[in-house]
């Protein structure tokens, strides 16, 4: 049973690693987007740099370490966190950079693609925890 939860997790969870190493090869630029985007362009650049590092190390290690407790049932609490901190860092990406449209259905299309994201990882985490027990 391992193998197929591990599977339907890597597919849940792959997005995460390629955004993270999307966000590596274009580095600059996605400092520089994200300080438009929350300051105007007026923010501190090391600690956009520094936002963005963080948010890097959480989308590539998160996965991976979430994939091994599914393997291996080992580094529990550590994949518990790798889950919170995913949803926690999908509802702040929704909320600055896919805001719901409610004129416009094509616009809301990320926001509810997030949504459903958000939810995957709450089931991901409840199936996590019932595979510990096993």
């Amino acid at each position: 049973m391992r193998t197929n939860i591990v599977t339907e997790a890597f597919f849940l969870l792959a997005m995460f690693v390629l955004s993270g190493m999307h966000k590596i090869l274009t580095f600059r630029k996605t400092v520089e987007n994200f300080n438009e985007k929350v300051w105007s362009g007026t923010g501190n650049e090391i600690l956009m740099q520094l936002i963005i590092s963080i948010v890097i190390i959480i989308e590539i290690l998160a996965p991976l370490v979430i994939l091994y407790h599914l393997s291996f049932g080992n580094l529990q609490w550590y994949a518990y966190a790798s889950i919170i901190s995913l949803i926690v860092f999908t509802i702040l990406a929704t909320i600055i950079y896919h805001p719901p449209s409610f004129t416009n259905y094509y616009k809301s299309i990320p926001f509810w693609a997030n949504v459903s994201l958000i939810g995957g990882l709450l089931l991901l985490h409840r199936v996590a925890s019932s595979e510990a027990s096993v």
